[in-house]
């Protein structure tokens, strides 16, 4: 078996161990830049991802939301079925000190896995020390980091593009690092770009290669031809010398919501509770599948956690003193509304 280790900022390890090759280079590429070398790693990583067949667990079976459960001891394992994959999982001490996750689907499947389940892993670990993962993309201003958190398809990469041509340093797409102290911590990914990205960003069409142009055109007719049910994205990776190095205090959050109106609107102010509560909203749409699980997991206990009250005390408390803004785009935004929404973002900073 195959062990890569990855540190998050020294608050906890994940260990993934697998025979397959192509999960070790998918989660090489996703989390590039918290790999260490095993020696590195001295005491036990408190998450373990393991990939591969897994063995029949006996148990008692319970019933929840019409999805069935096989629990035994600390353990709860479960079938489902998502889109066209079909997923086999198991999930060992959450509330413990060393959380194991089995996995067994599609390599296409990877993805899922780690948006799906591990993200609100490594969420339940961090809030035992005061931080949590929030559905949300950062760059780097000269004020310090913004935070913009949106929904699924909401224009979070595109306007991280546009402010990195701006200037601004990347520090995270899809998902950040945000302590109770109002501290952003880099979580750099590979930017997952589609085809609205693209059109949204004509600078990036003008530097990618024929061959990529190509990709990009035939991934989107995958996804139409597909009932949209296969969204297959690009990665693109932006350098070492555009990645931010250190945590740094949050200065700005803007909240981007798609409308069906014909232009973008953006409205200062938005109060804190307001945004705490469409975060939160936010981040249970995306981890439904893990919550119906771990509630299933918690009945089976003597006792359970509700971890989304600590992960919506933890960005209260990071967002005091925080000024948040809202942008309301059109669901098929232009390039011209992601330069109007940075001067707009920065012509407020400025005054």
């Amino acid at each position: 078996m195959k062990t890569t280790f990855f540190n998050i900022h020294g608050l906890l390890t994940l260990q993934l161990t697998s025979q397959r090759d192509d999960v070790h280079s998918f989660f090489n590429d996703e989390l590039a830049y918290f790999r260490v070398p095993s020696k590195a790693c001295k005491v036990c990583p408190e998450v373990q991802v393991v990939v591969g067949p897994l063995p029949p667990l006996q148990g008692i079976v319970l019933l929840l939301d019409n999805r069935e459960y096989t629990v035994s001891g600390d353990s709860i394992s479960f079938d489902e079925w998502y889109k066209i994959f079909r997923l086999r999982l198991r999930l060992t001490a959450l509330q413990g000190p060393e959380t194991m996750l089995y996995f067994d689907s599609h390599p296409l499947a990877y993805r899922l896995l780690f948006l799906k389940f591990i993200i609100p892993v490594l969420r339940l670990r961090l809030l035992q020390q005061g931080l949590t993962l929030v559905k949300a993309s950062a760059v780097e201003s000269e004020d310090g980091i913004w935070l913009l958190p949106a929904w699924s398809g909401g224009g979070k990469t595109s306007l991280v593009l546009h402010a990195v041509e701006r200037g601004c340093r990347f520090w995270s797409d899809t998902f950040s690092l945000v302590s109770r102290r109002g501290q952003v911590y880099p979580f750099p990914r590979p930017l997952h770009l589609f085809w609205r990205n693209v059109a949204t960003c004509p600078s990036l069409w003008a530097h990618i290669s024929h061959r990529e142009r190509f990709a990009f055109r035939l991934k989107h007719l995958v996804h139409i031809l597909s009932l949209r049910t296969l969204n297959l994205s690009h990665r693109l990776s932006l350098g070492e010398e555009a990645i931010g190095r250190s945590p740094q205090r949050l200065c700005s959050l803007l909240f981007l919501t798609q409308t069906d109106e014909p232009d973008w609107r953006g409205e200062r102010d938005l109060p804190a509770v307001r945004a705490v509560a469409k975060m939160m909203a936010n981040d249970r749409h995306e981890t439904w599948l893990f919550d119906a699980a771990y509630r299933a997991y918690t009945q089976s206990q003597s006792s359970g956690w509700d971890y989304w009250q600590p992960h919506s005390e933890v960005l209260a408390e990071a967002l005091k003193g925080v000024t948040c803004n809202e942008v309301f785009l059109p669901l098929r935004p232009q390039f011209h509304d992601f330069e109007h929404i940075l001067d707009w973002q920065m012509t407020w900073r400025e005054s």
